[in-house]
């Protein structure tokens, strides 16, 4: 029986694994960066003249897609799990999960739950205190 616990925000994601009695843990950091809002566009000189865009859009989608490879790299970290908790204290999550339901692992229960910055031994003794019944 495999139970999983991660953890997670747009930073890091901390997965703690129990595999029949045998406990491991990886940490697994993200490449997204900072979620910077972009500054406004520009004016030419010229009355009435063309305006530059921000290239918000343009950001966020890429900021966007970096936190997509990052929920994949962590569903490969977790495996084929038989419990899972998710826990964070953000919406990461959230994406998470919704990332997993359009996954292979759609047909895993996963549990959500609210937590704060946990160190990885709080993560491993959540893990061995969760049971899904």
């Amino acid at each position: 029986m495999r139970k999983v616990c991660v953890w997670i925000d747009h930073s890091r994601a901390v997965v703690a694994a129990i595999d029949d009695g045998e406990e491991s843990l990886e940490t697994i950091a993200s490449n997204a960066g900072r979620h910077v809002r972009a500054g406004g566009g520009w004016r030419t000189a010229t009355p009435w003249g063309p305006q530059a865009s921000n290239d918000e859009r343009s950001r966020e989608r890429k900021y966007d897609n970096r936190l997509g490879e990052f929920y994949r790299d962590v569903i490969r970290h977790i495996g084929q799990p038989d419990e899972l908790v998710v826990m964070g204290p953000a919406q990461a999550k959230q994406e998470l999960k919704a990332e997993i339901e359009e996954s292979l692992l759609r047909d895993v229960h996963v549990v959500l739950e609210t937590a704060g910055e946990m160190t990885d031994p709080q993560v491993l003794a959540r893990l061995r205190s969760f049971d899904i019944n």
